[in-house]
């Protein structure tokens, strides 16, 4: 059975640049993960976050499903993140979210899902001159055409989106502090706490 929203979490990475893994990482009492599933509950029961093997026992006990990385992609970046789920799931829409923008809030996306529409394959925000394409959601039609790049040895976010129809919607500069990603301990540092 297809549903209609399925939730992604982006959380596979090495976090080099930040020391140790994101996906444990602090904020407001609750880890770095709990934020991203509370931003896509209110819209899908459904959510899948990607990760290491390594970190599995102590992920278990989330409420989320876990997934790898498909081995033929394992270690390619977001876009196999993304791929990833589309794989072992089926839906319509795949709601994207990183695991290190604590800030993003369930409003950004029920901004983004008012802008879904059947001709576009991807709704992305754009804000602060920069497109967002990893706080996102992407239509099932860009499955094969995400295989496609992968197979390539071709990760870009920014070749995806170069090769698909995208409805980008604009935030204010009042909303550009939430999609800040924490990429450093100088990032983390400069949270508001």
């Amino acid at each position: 059975m297809t549903k209609e929203h399925i939730g992604i979490i982006l959380a596979g990475g090495q976090s080099r640049r930040f020391g140790c893994p994101k996906v444990f990482a602090g904020y407001k009492n609750q880890p770095f993960y709990q934020h991203a599933i509370q931003t896509l509950t209110p819209f899908s029961i459904d959510i899948y976050m990607i990760i290491q093997n390594k970190w599995r026992d102590d992920l278990k006990n989330s409420s989320v499903s876990l997934l790898e990385d498909t081995p033929k992609f394992a270690g390619d970046g977001p876009l196999a993140g993304i791929y990833s789920a589309m794989e072992v799931t089926n839906a319509t829409w795949y709601m994207v979210i990183p695991i290190d923008t604590p800030l993003i809030r369930p409003v950004i996306f029920e901004k983004l899902m008012e802008k879904r529409d059947e001709k576009r394959q991807a709704v992305i925000p754009f804000v602060d001159g920069r497109k967002q394409p990893l706080i996102a959601i992407y239509h099932h039609d860009t499955k094969p055409i995400i295989k496609e790049q992968l197979q390539k040895g071709d990760r870009s976010m920014k070749g995806l989106l170069d090769r698909i129809s995208v409805q980008y919607v604009p935030f204010s500069d009042s909303d550009k502090h939430v999609f800040i990603n924490i990429n450093s301990k100088e990032d983390y540092q400069k949270l508001p706490m």
